[in-house]
């Protein structure tokens, strides 16, 4: 074994075997990471069909009028920024307080990141249903119709 094996055997020891190194930061880490996705993508459903709900209301029936245009506001900024840039102002500015959870900003950013596109998705779908009359669009999104359909005039 030549020195350079040796010091590269060493240096992954200490970095991983050591002190339990391994389970605490990499298996700590992937826990904090599947914890911020579960609870970032309940919120993002629950905040999503909630946005898409009022702007598919408001198309069909006008009424929520001065809550579209909130809901659109919100679309239109979340979607519009970068989440890097969304996870820091949340970091930063609204809980820049010491005590606050870091594990509770990671969830809201990427939560109300996410509730952006869901409702998007709610509100095309929704759209393409009672637009064209057809059921193509929501039977997309059930599991057991797993269907291509192809794109109108083609």
């Amino acid at each position: 074994m030549n020195l350079e094996e040796q010091l590269t055997a060493e240096q992954f020891y200490n970095n991983f075997v050591a002190d339990d190194r391994f389970v605490k930061y990499i298996l700590g880490g992937l826990k904090t990471t599947l914890l911020v996705t579960l609870f970032a993508v309940l919120l993002g459903i629950f905040l999503g069909f909630l946005v898409g709900t009022v702007r598919s209301t408001y198309e069909r029936t006008g009424k929520l009028g001065v809550l579209n245009v909130f809901c659109r506001a919100y679309l239109s900024v979340i979607r519009g920024t970068p989440v890097t840039v969304q996870l820091m102002i949340t970091y930063y500015f609204i809980f820049s307080s010491p005590d606050s959870s870091k594990l509770l900003c990671a969830i809201l950013a990427f939560g109300i990141n996410s509730g952006a596109y869901v409702a998007e998705i709610r509100h095309h779908v929704h759209r393409q249903w009672t637009v064209r009359g057809g059921k193509k669009p929501g039977l997309q999104l059930r599991p057991d119709h797993l269907v291509y359909y192809p794109a109108p005039g083609l």
